[in-house]
């Protein structure tokens, strides 16, 4: 009996990951399949609210699975990472590959803060996304809670709840070394964006790896939430289609089929 109460833990643990991330393989892949069939305001504000619902639901339960207060952090053992912490130079260099990955995440943002009319340089990449991306004031002030909810309960799941499975600091089961935790946490992360598209998995797989190198360097989770809640809203800096193109913001609002938004029309 004690042995069969020492893997309930971990066993509870083990099928709430997997849980979470099948029905986030196929949620996230059936919503986007359906936004892009057919897209308005309606459709997108459903979607933004469910995310919402979804993923603080998630969070509550991975902190019922884990004490609170020890998602926040990301402690591996000593002799983890050794490359990292006994090296000033390797230190230097993570920091370095941080400072300029979350400076270009950004750099678009201020972009458009100086110069406004640079929102159209950036349309391109944009519009492959415009099934989905917040258009009408409802939607945009939706899409900030959404910005908060993915920063705040996604680094929860994946860089304190998963992370901290992986290597087995949640419970004494096995122990997996730092790093191989942290590349595999960001796989998986990668993976959950499927929805994306292949250049999408392996940018957020990379945004992963670069998450969870910033929560072990700082052993908190609260920088990484910052960075990513605020990495979320560029979108509504270099996004204002009503302000940009507000004759095809208003189909978006009303609804639209696919291949209606090919010739974007600015007015």
């Amino acid at each position: 009996m004690p042995a069969l109460m020492d893997l309930l833990p971990v066993t509870l643990q083990a099928i709430f990951i997997a849980i979470v991330i099948c029905l986030t393989l196929t949620e996230d892949q059936r919503k986007t399949a359906r936004l892009q069939a057919h897209t308005s305001s309606a459709a997108r504000l459903s979607t933004y609210k469910r995310g919402i619902a979804t993923w603080w639901a998630y969070a509550f339960t991975a902190g019922l699975l884990i004490h609170p207060p020890q998602l926040f952090i990301a402690a591996g053992a000593k002799n983890d990472m050794a490359w990292l912490n006994n090296s000033q130079l390797a230190a230097g260099v993570a920091i370095t590959v941080l400072v300029i990955y979350f400076f270009l995440a950004f750099m678009p943002a201020a972009h458009c803060i100086i110069k406004p009319q640079a929102r159209l340089s950036y349309w391109k990449e944009l519009r492959n996304y415009y099934f989905l991306f917040p258009v009408s004031k409802q939607e945009r002030r939706w899409w900030i809670l959404l910005s908060l909810t993915a920063g705040i309960c996604e680094e929860i799941f994946f860089r304190g709840l998963l992370l901290q499975f992986i290597q087995g600091q949640s419970h004494a089961n096995w122990h997996v070394d730092l790093n191989v935790a942290l590349i595999i946490s960001a796989l998986v992360f990668g993976i959950c964006h499927y929805y994306q598209g292949i250049s999408g998995i392996i940018r957020t797989t990379i945004g992963g790896l670069l998450f969870g190198l910033l929560t072990i360097l700082t052993n908190s989770l609260w920088l990484s939430i910052l960075l990513h809640v605020l990495v979320d809203l560029v979108v509504l800096v270099i996004y204002k289609p009503e302000e940009d193109f507000s004759e095809s913001a208003a189909r978006l609002v009303v609804g639209c089929e696919p291949g209606v938004m090919d010739g974007w029309t600015r007015i």
